[in-house]
């Protein structure tokens, strides 16, 4: 398989942030990740494939770029506290969003995705299913730069 799975989930994330942000995401090429590798980002969103075909998709953000999208979401905090609940809020929900429009992308294939989960920290290790190469996209915006990542194994 190439990085041509990742084609559906980049369309889906330039439709989100566009419609959401109004900001142009541009995807960098695709590439295989090294699993177990050290990373920049602080926040990532998980879910769950599963199905006709399985596996996980993330995206994965610095906290200044999440900070960035939910001031310009317009959800307002009252406190901190409240404040980073919701940063990891927005990222789960930016998660189930892109990867319900991307699997729509598969009509013959049959994916659940499963609820989003967010590991916060810095250089947060992750392990990755082992049922097919992970690929992973770049992508920049005027606020910052943010990563795509799907292992998906398709019938």
């Amino acid at each position: 398989m190439s990085t041509s799975v990742l084609e559906p989930f980049q369309a889906a994330v330039g439709d989100v942030f566009r419609s959401m942000f109004g900001l142009e995401a541009t995807p960098q090429p695709g590439h295989e990740l090294t699993r177990g590798g050290d990373h920049e980002w602080e926040l990532s969103g998980f879910l769950g494939l599963a199905g006709q075909a399985h596996g996980v998709m993330a995206l994965r953000f610095p906290r200044s770029l999440a900070d960035a999208l939910l001031a310009l979401s317009g959800v307002e905090s009252s406190g901190e506290q409240e404040r980073l609940a919701t940063v990891a809020g927005l990222v789960g929900e930016l998660t189930n969003i892109v990867a319900g429009g991307a699997v729509c992308s598969f009509p013959s294939v049959d994916i659940e995705i499963s609820p989003p989960i967010v590991v916060k920290g810095a250089n947060h290790q992750i392990t990755w299913p082992g049922v097919a190469p992970v690929y992973a996209t770049r992508f920049s915006t005027p606020k910052g730069d943010f990563e795509l990542g799907v292992c998906l194994q398709l019938p």
